[in-house]
């Protein structure tokens, strides 16, 4: 058993499983199988569900049609329709076509690949970083605290630091209007300016939830799994609802933060 203690390969370790055979084995109803291990692989003789589907958020393309294509030299492609999840196409796609198509969906006739659209990452200058450090905010923490500015501005917190250990990666769905879209990117360079411009702003952030940052540290020193209660808590409102920031013009907002840094301060 001394091997056991030396770190193997993935190789080595699947080739110790012939050292411990199966012995016994008993066929039983699916639902008396939890917790028990297959002796034998199981494998489907169709495939669930029975066709090809987008793994993403995208356009469905005939791929002969977008060799080539760049920023510079895009390929113009006709938008044939709509596919959401659930839904059968009742069209084809030919060289020169394309159709929206959300994660889940049935890829029409004809389609044969699926660029990634509704995703990207952002990240921060150079000069960007110095302004965070120029107030005591350091560049492996400004990709947190920027999310918490979104929180700001009415939008979900971005996931942070993954792929891109200091970025931000934005995911807008099919869901949102073009109207909102637009609020979004104006929030974003909402958020430069803030960094430019009031870098202390982010020491503070959010401003406007129910409960200010948490203090992470304390948190997990002091840990409590459960708490005996005799009533609910009362609960905490934020100071500025989601609702009210979606009708505040995003400068309105951008004030808002600037004085609520400042009394933070």
């Amino acid at each position: 058993m001394d091997r056991f203690f030396e770190v193997q390969s993935l190789e080595k370790v699947l080739g110790f499983a012939g050292d411990f055979p199966v012995k016994d084995t008993e066929n039983v109803p699916l639902d008396r199988a939890a917790f028990r291990v297959l002796a034998e692989d199981i494998v489907s003789a169709e495939n669930v569900p029975g066709f090809r589907r987008a793994t993403m958020d995208g356009y469905a393309v005939f791929s002969s049609t977008t060799f080539g294509a760049s920023e510079s030299s895009p390929a113009w492609l006709e938008i044939k329709g709509t596919i959401r999840m659930g839904e059968i196409p009742d069209f084809e796609l030919s060289p020169g076509t394309a159709a929206e198509i959300s994660t889940g969906g049935m890829l029409p006739k004809g389609a044969d690949s699926e660029p990634r659209m509704h995703e990207f990452i952002i990240t921060l200058r150079d000069e960007d970083y110095a302004q965070l450090e120029s107030v005591g905010l350091r560049k492996a923490d400004s990709a947190m605290r920027i999310g918490k500015l979104f929180l700001d501005f009415g939008f979900h917190a971005p996931t942070v630091a993954w792929p891109e250990p200091l970025g931000l990666m934005i995911e807008p769905t099919e869901s949102y209007t073009k109207a909102e879209l637009d609020r979004f990117a104006d929030a974003v360079v909402a958020i430069r300016r803030l960094i430019t411009e009031h870098p202390e702003a982010l020491l503070s952030a959010p401003h406007f939830t129910p409960i200010d940052r948490v203090e992470e540290v304390e948190a997990n020193r002091d840990v409590c799994l459960s708490e005996s209660l005799d009533e609910l808590p009362a609960i905490n409102l934020p100071r500025i609802s989601t609702k009210e920031l979606a009708k505040m013009p995003v400068d309105a907002i951008y004030q808002k933060i600037v004085e609520a840094s400042k009394s933070a301060a």
